[in-house]
């Protein structure tokens, strides 16, 4: 790696390298930034588009992986800090196009009421495990890694696999009798 590119990543792919870090060089916060209320839009149209619900929102945490909407776009978001019982800083997670002022890491800050969808920590350290699995199958190739593990999610669900080992010992024991 030649000196000139102050430790940056040699290769033209930085954002890929940034997301896949999980930060960005030089971070901004964002404070003034216009989201879409999801509850009032859930409220407004409660047969076609869903929130999460008070309880799900009261029990955010650092880590956890929430969607919002600024007018423009839906994206993700990392919750970086919780300032209260109803603000939120995070970090957006994945490269916008609207033309933001902001963009992947970059710090925005929002109610808990802007916030469309809910992926806690402990799912996203799981799929980033599998993600980080696939790479090093594919030799780091990260868009057969994504497609695959897109392929696996599919074909597994949400199932959670300590209930299939029980539903298979179960089963076991009544062919068994």
């Amino acid at each position: 790696m030649s000196d000139d590119n102050d430790g940056e990543p040699a290769n033209s792919n930085k954002e890929e390298f940034y997301r896949l870090c999980g930060t960005t060089p030089n971070p901004q916060l964002f404070t003034d930034v216009v989201f879409v209320d999801a509850q009032a839009m859930a409220a407004s149209h409660p047969d076609t588009f869903e929130a999460p619900t008070p309880q799900e929102l009261a029990a955010l945490a650092v880590g956890d992986v929430v969607k919002v909407c600024d007018g423009n776009e839906r994206f993700w978001t990392v919750i970086k800090e919780r300032k209260d019982a109803d603000i939120i800083v995070a970090a957006v997670d994945n490269k916008l196009v609207g033309g933001q002022a902001f963009d992947l890491g970059d710090l925005v800050q929002f109610k808990t009421c802007n916030i469309y969808a809910i992926h806690k920590a402990e799912e996203t350290d799981k799929m980033g495990q599998m993600l980080a699995f696939f790479a090093s199958m594919t030799g780091g190739n990260m868009p057969l890694a994504l497609d695959l593990l897109e392929q696996f999610m599919s074909h597994n669900g949400d199932d959670n696999d300590d209930d299939d080992e029980e539903n298979d010992e179960n089963e076991n024991k009544q062919n068994d009798d």
